[in-house]
């Protein structure tokens, strides 16, 4: 019996080390969704996934996330480095009601990047992108239209896992549109960081028209080292504010706007400059148009709308030289 019992035992226990001694399944590096997928499918190219979801769910960190023809492939709660890139025109996101299209809630190290999407709210959700924790958000030939507050939302509560990797947002080659609520609020980029440290973005050839807000950028109730953003060689047009820097105490660090070689036309105010009890705000224009709007320029308060002196005013205001060109 105890011959029988021992033998039991060691059977057993090559069993369990034979189990430990097997590698985990990795996760796939590359994935892909289909128009005909579905996500009881492994999310491979002979049989893909149908959403966005299931796909990110089955990806490695750091992994790709390819859209192989046009279809809507559902919301998506991003939690972990990623790259999602439709890979054909018509690669779309219909965000719920009252909801958001795209999550963003990662660690202060990952990279997030989201090609050739389109992200769609029919004037019944909420927000396209909304953005809580990251290391990076990389946007880029994208469109995302019809929201009831933000197209994009950038509001990240943690400080970048190093100086080297800033909290950042890059947005190119991308269209913001129509985000705005029956009460005129909300608007297409919103950027007002939530936490501490260095938070920077850089928009390059964007498109924001017709929002409430084109560009929003926030220094409100938390402390950071700085607020930078540029946007360079885009379009901001038919927005009740088109570029608007806000400071809203002078215990916050300044925000800091650098707009060059964009056009901005038919807004209510062009760029409009808050700063509120003591908080600083500075927006610089250089070879930019200002053409068409309400008013071309507005400040309040501590807040500064500098130029470097080559912009084209169609009011007859000439800023002067204020800052530096090289």
């Amino acid at each position: 019996m105890r011959k029988t019992a021992l033998s039991l035992t060691l059977l057993a226990t090559a069993v369990v080390c034979a189990l430990l001694g097997e590698p985990a399944q990795a996760q796939p590096t590359r994935v892909f969704v289909a128009a005909q997928g579905s996500d009881t499918n492994p999310c491979t190219f002979a049989q893909p996934c149908r959403s966005f979801q299931k796909a990110h769910n089955t990806v490695a960190a750091f992994g790709e996330v390819y859209a192989v023809d046009p279809a809507g492939y559902g919301p998506v709660d991003i939690t972990k480095s990623i790259n999602i890139i439709g890979a054909a025109p018509g690669v779309g996101i219909t965000a719920p009601a009252n909801g958001h299209g795209i999550s963003v809630q990662t660690g202060p190290s990952d990279r997030v990047r989201l090609r050739g999407l389109t992200i769609e709210g029919n004037r019944l959700a909420y927000s396209g992108i909304v953005v809580g924790s990251v290391g990076s958000l990389m946007i880029e030939d994208s469109v995302i239209n019809g929201f009831l507050i933000y197209g994009v939302v950038f509001n990240p509560t943690t400080e970048a896992a190093s100086k080297a990797s800033e909290t950042g947002l890059v947005m190119t080659n991308t269209v913001v549109s129509g985000a705005y609520s029956d009460t005129d609020a909300g608007g297409g980029i919103h950027i007002q960081p939530c936490g501490s440290g260095q938070v920077r973005a850089a928009l390059h050839r964007v498109n924001v028209s017709n929002n409430y807000s084109g560009i929003f950028v926030e220094s409100f109730a938390y402390h950071y080292a700085n607020l930078i953003v540029a946007v360079t060689d885009s379009v901001v047009a038919g927005n009740q504010t088109g570029i608007f820097g806000r400071n809203t105490s002078s215990s916050y660090g300044p925000v800091h706007i650098l707009v060059t070689g964009t056009l901005l036309s038919h807004n209510g105010s062009a760029v409009h400059s808050d700063g509120q009890n003591g908080g600083l705000s500075y927006i610089r224009l250089g070879r930019s148009t200002l053409s068409g709007n309400y008013y071309n320029s507005t400040t309040n308060g501590s807040g500064h709308i500098l130029s470097a002196g080559d912009n084209y005013s169609d009011d007859g205001v000439v800023y002067p030289e204020s800052f530096s060109k090289n």
